[in-house]
């Protein structure tokens, strides 16, 4: 092979994706801020606590886009938790540094299913998390709760396309935190389906109470509801689309009873 021709041909491509170095960093991480600026790539941040001269940042319940041509901002989806909202600031920091924001900027739309709040029974919340089918994603809408204010239901199936879910080493370190933390903030647990097998033994027994499906786990939750600031389902395992779709209108069926039995 010509060795001049290969550097050349590596040289054109080295040249055609040369551009600025961006770095984009959180703000509130003093470490990654610190990491962030030995770069000498142009520098872009988010916080949640802070103005930052570049990037996008939480001013009181709007989102501030800011870089060299000046400031745009859109107004923060209701009850945003933390994660979800530093995730949100991190993807607004990046599309600002990339200049890809688009041309009108609404209200971001949380996904369906995730910490969507449905209605109330009696005084207590209810709220379909239906999409938190690993501990992950629960453990992160329930973070914000305070120590024994939730009747959780959670639960599903242990397989996901024939596969064991949770199964590796790291998922059950991962299943063990979120179930600490659902310890933490339930008063009450109703497990459903055979996830409730492998969840019940993180548990205290004398909280915890068990159903065959999902729809007895919500209505025997429901019949445990009064005194708590909310009602959550919070699966941590798969569910079936048509059960997911189901929580909704099982929890607006209960606001729309007004009872707690």
């Amino acid at each position: 092979m010509d060795r001049s021709s290969a550097t050349g041909r590596r040289r054109r491509r080295s040249s055609a994706v040369r551009g600025p170095d961006i770095v984009v960093a959180n703000a509130d991480d003093e470490d990654a801020a610190a990491i962030a600026s030995l770069s000498p790539g142009l520098q872009f941040a988010f916080s949640m606590t802070s103005e930052v001269d570049a990037g996008a940042f939480r001013r009181g319940d709007m989102v501030l886009l800011r870089d060299a041509t000046g400031e745009r901002s859109f107004r923060l989806p209701q009850s945003l938790d933390a994660p979800r909202l530093q995730a949100l600031l991190a993807a607004a920091a990046t599309a600002v540094a990339v200049g890809a924001l688009p041309e009108a900027l609404g209200v971001p739309e949380a996904p369906p299913y995730r910490a969507t709040r449905v209605g109330h029974l009696g005084e207590t919340e209810l709220i379909d998390d239906g999409m938190a089918t690993t501990p992950t994603k629960a453990a992160s809408a329930l973070h914000e709760y305070a120590d024994g204010s939730v009747v959780l239901v959670a639960g599903g199936e242990l397989e996901s396309a024939g596969l064991a879910v949770h199964a590796s080493r790291e998922e059950q370190a991962l299943l063990e935190q979120a179930c600490a933390e659902a310890r933490r903030v339930a008063s009450l647990v109703v497990l459903f389906g055979p996830a409730s097998s492998r969840l019940a033994r993180f548990f205290d027994r004398r909280r915890t109470l068990r159903a065959s499906t999902l729809d007895e786990a919500i209505a025997l939750a429901s019949t445990h509801a009064e005194g708590a600031s909310v009602l959550v389902v919070s699966p941590m395992f798969p569910l079936p689309p048509a059960d997911r779709e189901r929580i909704g209108p099982a929890l607006e069926a209960l606001a729309a009873s007004g009872n707690t039995r």
